[in-house]
């Protein structure tokens, strides 16, 4: 009888933002503070944008902008202050009606110290009419592209070239991701992490420790082993006992030598 799932990590890239995802470097991320009719800090194009207070994911407001011409090309940014090596994530929540082409959604680029483009992530993009979607993606901002250092970056909210149709930013998120002091992949069972009820099994993990200390394992809150283990990436296998039938999830804690736990860098 098939029996459990070794979940490790959250299962997902927003489940990832959440746990190690560090403050919002987006201000004003969900058009709530407004000028004039016009969203703080953001630089807006010439026409198709709007504030609209009876659509929106959360808060009172969501920013519309709408476009009928495939010629039209229009960017709605903010500018940030990433640094280069570093590992960040960007996400925006983007609502769409009637969106032709590649469709709507939001990426970060990043430019050298005289303002020259140099590159950026850019996630799938949403088209067609849809309802409120996380588009994003988890990237690391490089230090230099073909010689030429990155001094500056931004987010862009936008319609990629030649798409047409409406569509609603809300949400806006740029985190600084946390470099966890464990990381485990599972190597065995190779099946979704199956083992079979009612006998014993082996749980092989490849592990990347930022420090050393003790690595403890812990199932279901109830402590079944641990091992010392240094800096570096290791091969780890776990001994688990009979379990019944069901989903159970096994955590690895590093704790050091008076027994605290790690947290991460």
């Amino acid at each position: 009888m098939l029996a459990i799932g070794v979940l490790l990590f959250s299962a997902g890239w927003i489940d990832e933002i959440d746990e190690w995802g560090g403050l919002n470097l987006v201000y004003n991320p969900s058009f709530e503070l407004v000028e004039d009719g016009r969203p703080i800090l953001w630089s807006l194009p010439d026409g198709g944008w709007s504030i609209d207070e009876s659509v929106r994911r959360t808060g009172r407001r969501s920013l519309r902008y709408e476009n009928d011409d495939p010629e039209v090309y229009r960017l709605i940014i903010q500018k940030l202050d990433l640094k280069p090596g570093k590992r960040y994530a960007v996400v925006a929540w983007v609502k769409t009606e009637g969106v032709k082409g590649e469709g709507a959604g939001v990426c970060v680029e990043w430019a050298d110290e005289e303002g020259r483009w140099l590159g950026g992530v850019y996630p799938r993009c949403v088209s067609g009419t849809s309802g409120w979607t996380a588009v994003g993606a988890i990237f690391r901002v490089p230090e230099e592209v073909g010689g030429r250092k990155v001094g500056g970056a931004q987010v862009v909210l936008y319609m990629r070239k030649g798409s047409t149709g409406r569509v609603w930013f809300d949400d806006v998120q740029v985190r600084e991701m946390i470099e966890p002091t464990v990381r485990a992949v599972l190597l065995r069972p190779g099946y979704r992490g199956i083992v079979k009820a009612g006998e014993p099994a082996k749980v092989e993990l490849e592990v990347k420790t930022l420090k050393g200390g003790e690595l403890e394992f812990v199932l279901e809150r109830k402590r079944i082993g641990s091992m010392e283990i240094g800096e570096g990436t290791h091969k780890v296998s776990i001994d688990l006992p009979p379990l019944k039938e069901g989903r159970r999830t096994l955590t690895l804690n590093l704790r050091d030598r008076e027994g605290e736990r790690i947290g991460y860098d």
